[in-house]
């Protein structure tokens, strides 16, 4: 494969420009402006939120990533970066993709402010299935359309971003250092046992059934999301403890 085409096919992976429709060249003073602009927003929210501020420590690029990851999204999906969370909803795709390690040193109360937020995006996607599909990575993102994605931006609202936000800072503050706090296979059994039992005396015996066919290729997304919001909801019914460490062993294993 040529180089040029090396680089079409990459972009078309990242971001989805085939399905794009073409836009007139901005002049290079808007560019300038533009980026300005996402610099002093990624400035203000790194004031506001610590996690920002921790991810900015831990990894000196994370601010120039998140600069282009906006400048790149902005250009290609205008509806998207039009949204009034843009700028805060790509800086925390960014903290998602490393948060794992943190979460599975995290502590009790930080480990369940995750799965909370967790939780509010799961119930959104039980009646819309664009929703859905995103929070299963079911439906890739490059290819999503930039008014599905300006949908999805939009449907989240400020107050779930900035509950996540917050959820990740905390994560992110007591997962910095420590030893990770995962169930052994044993005792995962063990209290995914005991959370199916939850499960069925609040919805019935068909979310154990729904909960086994989860990952079959045939099982719908929406089917998918409902068990997830069932399982979700029946989590956070268990003793505290016990949430933190099924949150920590479902949600932030190593092939997560």
């Amino acid at each position: 494969m040529s180089k040029p085409a090396v680089i079409s096919t990459l972009l078309f992976l990242a971001l989805g420009l085939s399905a794009l429709p073409m836009y007139a060249q901005a002049p290079a003073s808007d560019f300038a402006s533009e980026s300005a602009a996402y610099e002093k927003q990624i400035k203000e929210l790194t004031a506001k939120y610590e996690v920002f501020q921790i991810a900015a420590e831990a990894d000196p690029a994370f601010q120039k990533n998140w600069l282009n990851r906006l400048r790149i999204t902005g250009a290609v999906k205008p509806l998207t970066a039009a949204t009034p969370n843009f700028t805060l909803s790509v800086g925390n795709e960014l903290l998602l993709a490393k948060i794992n390690p943190y979460v599975r040193r995290s502590d009790d109360d930080s480990t369940i402010a995750y799965l909370q937020a967790l939780s509010k995006i799961v119930a959104k996607g039980v009646s819309d299935e664009v929703l859905c599909k995103s929070f299963l990575n079911m439906a890739d993102k490059s290819t999503m359309s930039d008014s599905d994605n300006a949908r999805i931006e939009g449907a989240y609202g400020p107050a779930l971003f900035d509950e996540m936000t917050i959820a990740l800072g905390k994560v992110m503050r007591t997962g910095a250092t420590g030893k990770e706090r995962v169930l052994t296979q044993e005792q995962s059994e063990a209290l995914i046992i005991e959370l199916i039992t939850v499960m069925m005396d609040k919805y019935g015996k068909e979310s154990a059934v729904r909960l086994v066919a989860f990952n079959k290729d045939d099982t719908p997304p929406m089917v998918k999301c409902e068990t997830m919001k069932e399982m979700m909801t029946s989590i956070a019914l268990l003793e505290k403890p016990q949430q933190a460490m099924l949150t920590r062993t479902l949600f932030a294993s190593e092939g997560n």
